[in-house]
């Protein structure tokens, strides 16, 4: 008796294997949008596909966590130097490798390609751009919190 090829395993598989041609591993895609640094990176040895930001220096985890929300979560607050030595700065990152996102391997959910993660870098910088342009009062965010945790 053959095996049928289940198809809801097929369909990201082919989908990744298209994609890979517009993104290979460990290669990344560099952008702006609205003036904003923004990277797409296939990681080299996991497969899925991460996005970065460019955000201010002294910006703490925590709040890029509490403030911007992209897709899965904020995943990586740090330089991309291990990408490329020549992207300087910090950038603020987030992945397509979460429950239920496609990756070879792991037969379940649905492949999340460079075009999805491209839409979901605009759609954060969308909702933040003010914040991506103007900068971040991290001071009064950082006294703001220490307020909070005094309150009992």
């Amino acid at each position: 008796m053959k095996m049928r090829k289940v198809e809801y395993y097929d369909k990201p598989r082919k989908k990744y294997k298209q994609d890979l041609n517009n993104l290979g591993l460990g290669e990344h895609l560099s952008f702006l949008f609205e003036g904003v640094e923004c990277i797409i990176y296939r990681h080299p040895r996991q497969y899925h596909l991460c996005a970065y930001i460019k955000v201010r220096e002294g910006m703490s985890f925590q709040y890029a966590e509490e403030t911007f929300h992209p897709y899965g979560g904020v995943s990586y607050l740090d330089d991309l130097t291990h990408i490329d030595p020549d992207l300087k700065g910090v950038y603020m990152g987030f992945h397509a490798g979460n429950a239920m996102d496609w990756v070879p391997g792991y037969c379940f959910g649905t492949y999340k390609d460079v075009e999805f993660m491209k839409e979901q870098v605009k759609k954060t910088c969308k909702k933040n751009i003010k914040l991506f342009k103007e900068g971040f009062n991290l001071k009064r965010y950082e006294v703001f919190q220490e307020i909070l945790e005094e309150i009992p």
